[in-house]
């Protein structure tokens, strides 16, 4: 077996960083806690992956990224420089906020977060050889003078520290399903799914048409007259994701608050105007929770290329994690070592997971069963690989996932609330040097 190139020295360095002090890489720290900073190196990057944040925002406002920022308005008096300047104080506090929540909860990342940013360190290397280039000239070509390797790779080891940590913080937090029930009825809109038909046209005579039909046959027939595509097939030439939506949430919806109107029915029309155009939509389905049933469970994947016996190398891993008593996290930590998958970031987890959306037949057949308990694993012969799968739960239906997902984020919010005033009172900023490293 092809195994992944974590050595205990890397993880007990990644260890050392996270359980302490991240040191800054320059002597003058630009913001920094009670245990961590950024230094300017750091900040540089910072600004860089802040601005990649904001990329589809100043597009959509016409922001000449050629130009200056600090010459382009973007309201009142405020600068897009000024607007980056801000977002990335507020990220680097973000993290600042939760690496040291994480310190004072005792909290250390499982190996796979460490594995997430060291992995993506080897990924920078990997893209500058493949440009032909060190990877000091790929870092200053992609983010500019100022950044460096070590600046990059604290940041990344301390966004994987947050990140494990909020999620920590949401798994730790049970949720009754009577709770969940009576979340889901005080915010019913948030929880209430539609299907439809639906059709968007400039033509107030179209829309009317539209708003006449009493079934989907007609609606369909408008349609196909008024586009010119023949409706009546299977698969609609392609035309569905125009005039067919499936799921379709009653808050977030611009149809919403009219189609759960006591009195609807199914196959009645109603319509919204916007900017000069006539949104008809045909109700398929009554507002209802949606009861679609998820799953939990982790993965192990193992490719033919990573191994020439893919299928034996998962039977021996099972029994390597039975050896060792393992449970979930010790299966979490094989997934993070050995699993040629991207969630073996996150230990291979696949939390509230439709059958659909399984990744292999043979796999959703096996999570799906009704016969599983918690803890439950197995391996699976695939082609072009095997599967080694832990069983968590399932059958949870999707609205009351949704319900535990909200009050598992309140949770964590709460959490960090508790002890956030504690923590910035640790900040220092050096707003001089912040605002002359973004120039």
């Amino acid at each position: 077996m092809r195994y992944r190139s974590i050595i205990s020295a890397v993880l007990a360095a990644l260890m050392l960083l996270f359980c302490g002090c991240s040191k800054p890489d320059d002597k003058k720290p630009v913001m920094k806690s009670t245990n961590y900073g950024f230094s300017s190196a750091m900040t540089a990057y910072m600004i860089e992956h802040t601005k990649n944040m904001l990329e589809s925002e100043m597009k959509a406002a016409g922001v000449d990224t050629s130009k200056p920022l600090s010459e382009q308005i973007r309201s009142g008096d405020e600068t897009w420089q000024d607007y980056l300047y801000k977002k990335t104080v507020e990220n680097m506090e973000h993290i600042l906020l939760y690496c040291e929540a994480a310190a004072i909860d005792g909290y250390t990342p499982d190996e796979g977060m460490i594995y997430k940013a060291s992995e993506e360190m080897n990924y920078l290397n990997t893209l500058a050889k493949n440009e032909g280039y060190t990877v000091e000239e790929y870092i200053t070509m992609t983010y500019g003078e100022g950044v460096t390797y070590d600046g990059i790779r604290v940041c990344l080891e301390m966004m994987a520290l947050c990140e494990g940590y909020e999620l920590y913080l949401m798994k730790s937090h049970e949720v009754a399903a009577d709770a969940a029930d009576v979340y889901a009825e005080e915010n019913k809109g948030d929880f209430l799914k539609f299907d439809a038909l639906r059709f968007t046209t400039k033509d107030r005579d179209v829309a009317d048409r539209l708003m006449a039909c009493t079934d989907p046959d007609g609606f369909t027939k408008v349609v196909s007259g008024v586009s010119g595509t023949d409706l009546t097939d299977k698969d609609k030439n392609g035309i569905p994701d125009t005039c067919e939506m499936k799921r379709a949430a009653v808050s977030s919806d611009a149809a919403g608050s009219l189609v759960s109107e006591p009195g609807k029915n199914i196959y009645d029309t109603v319509l919204t105007e916007k900017n000069g155009e006539y949104t008809v939509t045909m109700l398929l389905s009554l507002p209802k929770r949606d009861t679609t049933p998820l799953w939990d469970f982790r993965l192990i994947y193992i490719s033919s290329e990573a191994s020439t016996d893919p299928y034996g190398d998962a039977k021996s891993l099972i029994e390597q994690w039975r050896d060792k008593n393992g449970g979930e996290t010790g299966f979490a930590n094989l997934a993070a070592r050995y699993s040629n998958d991207p969630t073996a970031y996150y230990g291979g987890l696949f939390s509230g997971t439709a059958r659909e959306d399984i990744p292999n037949a043979d796999v959703a057949e096996w999570v799906c069963s009704a016969e599983r308990v918690s803890g439950d694993i197995t391996a699976i012969d695939a082609d072009g690989g095997a599967y080694m799968v832990y069983y968590i739960g399932g059958g949870i239906p999707k609205w009351q996932r949704d319900a535990e997902n909200k009050l598992k984020t309140k949770y964590a919010e709460d959490k960090i609330a508790s002890v956030e005033a504690d923590i910035r009172a640790g900040f220092v900023t050096d707003e001089k040097l912040m605002k002359k490293i973004m120039k």
